[in-house]
C-alpha cells in the first residue's frame, strides 16, 4: 500500500471513509476480494474512480 488517509471532515455522528492506494494490482485485488465477509454489516470496501 502506498497511502492510507481518512476523507472528508470530521463528524461526530458519522465515521470517515479511508481511502487507500495500492502499488500493486494483486494486493488491491487481494483486499478486493476478502470484503466478501463485510457484506451485511457496517463496514464495506469500494472502488472509488476519479470524475471525468
Amino acid at each position: 500500500m502506498n497511502r492510507a488517509h481518512r476523507v472528508g471532515a470530521f463528524r461526530q455522528c458519522n465515521a470517515r471513509p479511508i481511502g487507500a492506494k495500492f502499488a500493486f494490482f494483486p494486493d488491491k485485488e487481494r483486499v478486493r476480494k476478502a470484503a466478501n465477509p463485510l457484506r451485511g454489516t457496517s463496514y464495506g470496501i469500494a472502488e472509488q474512480y476519479p470524475r471525468k
